[in-house]
């Protein structure tokens, strides 16, 4: 529609939003694939996506308890929520690594990388009441990141594998 002047004014954080909700929409039916590629290759856009992601997505390698705790330890000093996407192996010690984030996050998605070792999400999400599972990694991270507000960050951990997956699909 049309600005009418008695309208309050779009903030940065309207445009943000927008722009976060056109990113995690992508779509692969023909007569949009190319609208989504035209927009996603548009430099403004790319510009504020990298910025969006160096300040709202932190990946992580923490695996086990010292780890975790090292990291959560960091993300106390952002003084944010977080909301984590988390997969791990079944060889690590899961209970302990997982009782520490569960402690701290706001949200927890559980999610799976293609390594024989990972444990299943559903299995992964038993250490984790109340948590979403998303098998694919990528669509995880960017259901955490549609939710992520201006007050929240999203951390990608549990995993080295996890973080390696993530890294080159979201340039972070």
């Amino acid at each position: 529609g049309k600005y009418n002047k008695n309208e309050s004014k779009i903030t940065f954080q309207d445009v943000a939003d927008c722009l976060v909700f056109v990113s995690n929409c992508f779509s692969t039916q023909a007569s949009y694939e190319n609208q989504t590629k035209k927009s996603v290759t548009n430099k403004f856009i790319q510009d504020y996506m990298t910025e969006f992601l160096r300040e709202n997505l932190i990946l992580d390698g923490g695996h086990n308890p010292d780890g975790v705790s090292a990291l959560i330890s960091s993300l106390k000093k952002l003084k944010k929520d977080v909301i984590f996407v988390v997969a791990m192996m079944e060889d690590k010690d899961i209970s302990a690594a997982a009782n520490k984030i569960a402690a701290f996050a706001k949200h927890v998605i559980v999610t799976e990388v293609q390594m024989p070792r990972c444990m299943s999400a559903e299995k992964l999400a038993e250490y984790f009441p109340g948590s979403e599972i998303q098998k694919d990694s990528a669509v995880a991270t960017k259901k955490a990141l549609s939710i992520c507000s201006e007050n929240e960050i999203v951390c990608v951990c549990g995993s080295l594998y996890l973080a390696g997956e993530i890294r080159p699909q979201f340039g972070a």
